[in-house]
């Protein structure tokens, strides 16, 4: 038998079909067997595993990788050993069966493939590359040795096949995953390291796992620890580079870039075509401001991927194999702070990956500018951005809208016209601007019609420039925000609070002009005008009480036809959806008790509307003051009626004693009554006209 695959697995569900299926073509095209170990599964996997071959076996799992490994080992029959995970995906199968079926594979002993550790479940371009050994001849002796990372102890020579493994085993993504693999990865490594105190290799694996697990601290000091046992025990770190990256990583982790610098320069000085070594170097001199030698190290790192001459191998890990493209992006950075700002358009129209483009756009667009290349620009972004996702055109349109405001005002128009012949939705912008700036309120139909296919609710603030048009122009808002949630209006109009000195007054003339008769969807934008030029508070008083008293009108309506009135009734807030709508259901109950002369129930709920919603405090302070003094005035009335009724009671007890011919106690009551009303006419005369009849 040519080929024996042989697999240890357990609870291998998610993946293992995927994995069988890749394996199908050599399971056809040579002389081979599957072999399929199961240390333990509690899910679907041995099912699965039985789908695709007989020889499934049981083994007790014993906390030991390699002898689990070993033991797949031993029911190999075939002249080759591939050795496989559950988790993992081979791409171009047909080449190992051309590379055993070839003359070639007589002459070596192992072979080496690509593995890419995935660290998104449905994005490749998320992984970091490395090397593993996982062809081997089928010698008595050959086997793997290392209780956790377990290692084949090989035979050179050794031959690189151009073949990918995908491997789903530390999907970051996954948290339940990669939290059960950190707390066994460590168990096992600190049970090892307490037999073994200065075994390097798990100490650096220590520090991948804390790595992993975003321990950086932990990492770098795991880290160290592997690096001075070496030094202490005078180990020849040239066949194992591995310690010198992964301290280059975890430095950089950890933001030591000085640190950083001296340790990729001792490295590249035992080793000098470790890829890893040269991305983390240009790394820290570009964050120490060493703008040159970063370049130079960074060009070191191209070229070596350009001509294939970068070191390969288990002990090489080469992690930033793809991220050519990062370097493409620091490159840009750094001579555009040199001012050699052609240069960094050289590489800048180099970036392609959307996950870089999206961090690239500001340092492209301002190479761009420096150039005074607006053409050019406006080229880039047509063939290189408009085809792109959502997020990366509008990452590019804010990015744009930032550098225009700094031009000068000439400037800053001819982009805007340059970007406004298209039919996107920037380009619709920019018409409107052109128009705004001739001071015209004439638009082709068709581009109205346009805008109201845009979606207001996700487009950049900076669109808020259009319903300003709009009101501006009394065209109404319904068009473009009959579905856009208030939040979001208060977003447009926080931007335009900052670009438009008259945005009250505009919208004042827009509310004023607009028909008396309105829909609910309508009524829901005046409440939300309303209350923003109440906010600005930038108009006459008479405008404010104005403005004050319709929105309380259009509020308290709105309310009324979106709550149910149990929630009204009964002052339900927790079911309100913001502070304003349970200020509004206030000021409601407050209106109806004023209606019902409630002055006491009024002024409760007036403060309860402003507890709940201070913004508004001007105008409620104008409503207390109103009911505070129309309640002094009652009580002034009443008290003045209740004078009046004494005063006409004391005048008939007066008659009463006269007719009695009590004149002294008559006189008396009337000098009491002249000491509280002493200016009172009728009582004067009367006192004169009693004082004659005792003379």
């Amino acid at each position: 038998m040519k080929l024996s695959i042989c697999m240890m697995v357990k609870n291998e569900g998610k993946h293992l079909e995927q994995c069988l299926v890749s394996l199908q073509p050599i399971l056809d095209g040579i002389d081979s067997e599957l072999i399929i170990v199961d240390t333990g599964s509690e899910d679907q996997t041995v099912e699965i595993a039985r789908k695709y071959t007989d020889n499934v076996y049981f083994q007790p799992w014993n906390n030991d990788f390699a002898n689990m490994r070993n033991k797949t080992i031993q029911y190999a029959k075939g002249e080759w050993l591939f050795i496989l995970d559950g988790d993992e995906v081979v791409r171009q199968p047909e080449k190992i069966i051309s590379f055993l079926d070839s003359k070639k594979s007589k002459k070596y002993n192992s072979g080496m493939f690509t593995l890419r550790n995935m660290t998104k479940e449905n994005d490749e371009s998320a992984n970091i590359i490395s090397s593993s050994l996982r062809l081997f001849r089928n010698h008595n002796h050959f086997h793997y040795e290392g209780v956790i990372h377990e290692q084949p102890q090989y035979e050179l020579p050794v031959f690189e096949l151009k073949i990918e493994i995908l491997h789903y085993g530390y999907v970051s993504t996954d948290k339940k995953l990669m939290e059960y693999k950190f707390r066994r990865n460590t168990e096992l490594l600190q049970r090892e390291l307490e037999k073994e105190p200065e075994n390097i290799y798990y100490w650096y694996q220590l520090s991948q796992s804390y790595g992993m697990h975003k321990d950086y601290e932990k990492s770098l000091e795991t880290s160290l620890k592997a690096y001075e046992i070496a030094g202490k025990k005078k180990i020849d770190l040239k066949s194992r580079m591995y310690i010198y990256t992964h301290l280059a990583i975890s430095y950089y982790w950890n933001k030591g870039y000085k640190e950083l610098e001296d340790i990729c320069i001792e490295g590249l000085k035992k080793n000098a075509k470790v890829l890893d070594l040269y991305y983390f170097l240009g790394k820290a001199q570009k964050s120490l401001g060493k703008g040159q030698e970063a370049i130079d190290h960074y060009k070191t790192y191209l070229k070596l991927i350009e001509t294939n001459q970068y070191m390969k191998g288990p002990s090489i890990p080469n992690a930033t194999l793809e991220r050519v493209e990062e370097v493409y992006l620091d490159l840009c950075i750094l001579y555009q702070r040199e001012k050699k700002n052609q240069i960094a358009l050289k590489y800048a129209k180099k970036i392609k990956s959307e996950t870089i483009l999206n961090i690239a756009i500001p340092y492209i667009i301002k190479v761009y500018i420096n150039l005074k290349k607006y053409i050019e620009l406006k080229e880039y972004y047509l063939n290189s951005i408009q085809s792109k996702n959502k997020e990366i055109i509008y990452r590019f349109w804010s990015c744009l809208e930032n550098s225009i405001q700094k031009l000068d005002r000439e400037e800053r128009q001819d982009l805007i016209a340059l970007f406004s012949d298209q039919e996107d939705e920037y380009s619709l912008l920019n018409k409107i601007r052109v128009s705004m700036k001739e001071d015209s309120s004439k638009l082709e139909r068709n581009i109205f019609n346009k805008i109201k296919n845009m979606d207001f609710k996700s487009l950049p603030i900076f669109f808020g420039e259009i319903p300003y048009y709009y009101m501006k122009n009394q065209i109404s808002l319904v068009q473009i925000w009959n579905d856009v949630r208030e939040d979001i209006m208060q977003e447009y109009l926080n931007y335009l609070s900052q670009k438009q000195d008259d945005l009250s007054e505009v919208i004042i003339k827009y509310l004023q002009n607009s028909p008396k008769e309105y829909s609910l969807k309508e009524l829901r934008i005046r409440k939300v005008l309303e209350r923003n030029v109440l906010i600005l508070d930038e108009i006459e008083k008479e405008d404010f009480q104005s403005i004050w008293n319709q929105y309380i009108e259009d509020g308290t309506y709105y309310i009324t036809k979106i709550y149910h009135p149990d929630i009204i009734e009964n002052e339900e807030i927790y079911d309100i959806k913001s502070d304003e709508d349970a200020f509004l259901l206030y000021m409601l109950l407050a209106r109806k008790n004023r209606e019902q002369n409630n002055p006491l129930e009024y002024i409760r709920y007036l403060r309860k509307a402003l507890k709940i919603y201070p913004i508004m405090k001007k105008g409620i302070e104008i409503l207390k003051k109103e009911a505070e003094s129309k309640k002094d005035r009652n009580k002034f009335n009443s008290q003045r009626d209740e004078f009046e009724q004494l005063k006409q009671q004391v005048k008939k007890n007066i008659q009463v004693l006269l007719k009695a011919n009590q004149i002294g106690q008559a006189k008396s009551i009337i000098d009491q009554y002249l000491q509280v009303v002493p200016n009172d006419l009728e009582m004067l005369v009367l006192k004169s006209e009693i004082q004659l009849q005792l003379m």
